[in-house]
């Protein structure tokens, strides 16, 4: 669960309530100042901590604790981690853990993909290249729920054989343009080592 507030960390109540499901790659993003915090129900008083702690995986919620990630198995930190998302096993890993595996060359759109495309749904379409190469992160740039939205419309765009371009022209121009500047770092799943 994540708890919204208004304009800024106080103790008065809270403007709106996010469930944030941290297992799932596709969550819609989330843009304001959002915290984390564990209730304690101690007697009759209901208290609330600002811990960084609970969400709830869909996977887990008979037991409705954190959901464990990665080769680690620690919470995702919505303030400090960044995490990458492997759509073959479906897991979200911390960069920091999985360092030690990034890619010296940068691999194949179907080691990115899952699939390869049809050469006529990107060849010669350096936007629709590149936008199709962008790995799945959340955190730092791409903020807590991170980009696995927007990545995952396109790869199945891209699966169907159909053209990116409507896709694209829907799509934050400050995405599209922050996603074109940067050279990605990828990186070997460790379960399966697909590019992630």
């Amino acid at each position: 669960m994540v708890l919204s507030y208004a304009d800024r960390p106080s103790d008065s109540a809270p403007s709106d309530i996010v469930f944030f499901d941290d297992c799932r790659a596709d969550s819609e993003p989330i843009e304001e100042l959002f915290y984390r915090w564990k209730a304690d129900i101690s007697g009759k008083s209901f208290l609330v901590s600002r811990s960084l702690v609970t969400s709830i995986c869909s996977s887990q919620l008979p037991r409705q604790d954190q959901t464990k990630h990665c080769t680690c198995d620690a919470t995702f930190n919505i303030n400090t981690d960044i995490q990458r998302y492997c759509w073959a096993c479906t897991s979200w890993y911390h960069v920091r853990c999985i360092k030690h595996g990034k890619f010296r060359k940068a691999p194949t759109a179907e080691n990115v993909l899952g699939f390869q495309p049809s050469l006529s749904d990107v060849a010669g379409d350096i936007l629709s290249q590149t936008l199709s190469m962008v790995p799945i992160e959340r955190g730092g740039r791409f903020g807590i729920s991170g980009n696995g939205n927007l990545q995952l419309q396109i790869r199945s765009v891209l699966k169907a054989g159909e053209d990116l371009s409507s896709l694209i022209a829907e799509m934050d121009s400050k995405y599209v343009d922050s996603v074109s500047r940067v050279a990605f770092d990828y990186f070997s799943c460790p379960h399966c080592q697909s590019a992630i």
